[in-house]
């Protein structure tokens, strides 16, 4: 039995020998196989990487250039003219206004700007759409649309300038919000250069040029008076910093304006408060500015007192007006809130009435009086505000029999920005 059993195991022990020799070369043939499926894997992935891999670098740079801003605004108006000799002398109605803009970076060095609005073509100082008129639609407007060259070179070297071209926002400096010469929704058309030298750490040069069309005028049965009328503009102030963040500071400057080929051309829209011939420009209107600003906390809330007056070198005796203010506090945030007053007498062409303030005393020129207002922002973006004028309007004709009639607005809003 021994001698039969030795053959046996040796017999088994080749077979299991065997079969491990295969078994160790089947499994040496699977790795291999994993590893080649596992090399083509990663290759393909790796491609398909560096395929997407531009499209997410486009759509980011894509995104990065554009910025989309805007704001809406419901107002309920009342205005009150008790000297009217009319049924209804008071109104009351709903306002709206919606702004949707575009700002685009070209490159480095330039960007561009549109905003469209709600408003109309033959306003140029207000975007408001009144509610009524049987549910008709409201029209948009282009409010602005424009380029900003700001070079770099000039910005390293301490002067940082801005050249604008197109439909702008009024390129001259405002002082505390001032609107005793523009409106704030006026978009003058045409080119502006805007410096700001720094004069060191705590001073510096603001200058501000601009050339614009206010109309073209084309009579071809005519050779006389076919001058377009422009305005020229030029202003400078200096700015003086008392502490590292700027919220003390002190500004002045001046500026003049020449609204060139006006006197004796039709109006812009209308009087507006200004002397006619007919309905012509009775004068001609170059405005001399001079203005100053002054910034400063209490408590950590800021305060701004301004001072803005004018003199229109063309007219006669009512050639002048001023205007004198307050800010407190800046709505930023929740809860945030601010309040402002201010006063001002504008005589009847002490400036081009039709590009003035469009609330004030109706609008235009020859008035004075009161104006209060406070904002308090009950959500992130969102704020609510009320504004009150109350004003005397004709105050420059000795003979009217309404001289120095009263004029009351009340303004309630509602605004939403992004």
């Amino acid at each position: 039995m021994r001698k039969t059993a030795i053959p046996v195991v040796s017999g088994l022990l080749t077979v299991v020998l065997a079969s491990s020799g295969a078994l160790a070369g089947e499994t040496s043939d699977l790795q291999r196989q994993i590893d080649e499926l596992k090399a083509k894997v990663e290759n393909l992935q790796a491609k398909k990487d560096s395929s997407s891999a531009p499209a997410a670098e486009k759509k980011s740079s894509w995104t990065d250039k554009v910025t989309l801003f805007g704001d809406f605004r419901y107002r309920h108006e009342a205005i009150s003219e008790p000297h009217r000799e009319t049924a209804r002398p008071d109104r009351e109605r709903e306002r709206i206004r919606a702004r949707l803009g575009l700002k685009a970076r070209v490159n480095d060095e330039v960007d561009l700007t549109f905003r469209i609005a709600t408003g109309n073509t033959t306003d140029p100082v207000s975007t408001n759409q009144t509610l009524g008129g049987n549910f008709t639609k409201k029209a948009v407007v282009l409010d602005q649309a424009f380029f900003d060259y700001h070079p770099d070179a000039l910005r390293e070297a301490g002067v940082p300038t801005h050249l604008l071209g197109g439909k702008m926002p009024t390129p001259f400096i405002a002082p505390g919000g001032s609107d005793l010469l523009w409106d704030g929704d006026l978009t003058p058309e045409g080119g502006a250069l805007k410096l700001a030298p720094r004069l060191g750490d705590a001073a510096e040069l603001l200058v501000n040029l601009g050339g614009f069309v206010v109309n073209e005028v084309h009579d071809p049965a005519s050779t006389e008076n076919n001058e377009d009328p422009g305005l020229f503009g030029a202003q400078a102030a200096l700015k003086l910093k008392f502490d590292e963040k700027g919220t003390t500071y002190a500004m002045v400057g001046a500026g003049y304006f020449n609204y060139t080929h006006a006197e004796g051309k039709t109006t812009f829209g209308g009087a507006f408060g200004n002397t006619l011939d007919g309905t012509l420009y009775e004068y001609g209107y170059r405005e001399q500015e001079g203005f100053v600003e002054v910034g400063f906390p209490v408590l950590d809330v800021p305060v701004t007192l301004y001072g803005d007056y004018v003199r229109n070198l063309d007219a006669g005796d009512e050639d002048t007006g001023y205007l004198v203010g307050v800010n407190v506090g800046r709505a930023r945030e929740q809860w945030d809130w601010s309040v402002g007053y201010n006063y001002r007498a504008l005589e009847k062409d002490a400036v081009l009435g039709a590009f003035t303030d469009s609330d004030s005393g109706g609008g235009g020129t020859d008035h004075k009086g009161h104006k209060f207002g406070a904002q308090l922002m009950v959500l992130k973006n969102v704020t609510v505000g009320a504004t009150c004028f109350i004003d005397k309007v004709n105050i420059s004709d000795d003979d009217a029999t309404d001289r120095n009639a009263d004029y009351h607005r009340l303004q309630l809003d509602v605004m939403f920005k992004f």
